[in-house]
């Protein structure tokens, strides 16, 4: 497995709020061509979904917190030019779309994500 890969599983599975990491999907080519999707279990009933495609030139992502819907999300889906630091964008719990500060590096996005998500549980508690 590529370090970009195995990285993120550890920061996942040395967070305090995972309780369990799942890769659902996995698929790498010889060519350094990925599929990737991890499901980790949070507390209050919450998941967490990590999702990475690598393509030669190109690297798309989506991070969602959920429970039975969406309620937090990352991605770099080119689907909102407006937004500042497009393509890179933040949907938040009420349905706003907003600039977001993630890379496409989850070496970089995994830690990000996890301190708001952390910060959204400690505000349900």
């Amino acid at each position: 497995m590529l370090p970009l890969i195995t990285e993120p599983l550890n920061i996942l599975s040395q967070a305090p709020i995972v309780q369990s990491v799942r890769v659902i999907e996995y698929d790498e080519t010889v060519y350094g061509k990925f599929l990737l999707r991890i499901r980790c279990r949070l507390p209050l009933g919450y998941s967490l979904q990590i999702w990475i495609h690598q393509e030669q030139t190109l690297r798309r992502y989506a991070y969602q917190l959920f429970t039975d819907k969406p309620i937090l999300r990352w991605d770099n889906a080119p689907h909102h030019p407006e937004l500042e630091r497009f393509p890179h964008h933040f949907h938040d719990e009420v349905g706003r779309k907003l600039p977001s500060a993630l890379t496409g590096n989850p070496l970089f996005d995994v830690p990000r994500v996890l301190d708001e998500v952390t910060k959204f549980l400690e505000k349900m508690t």
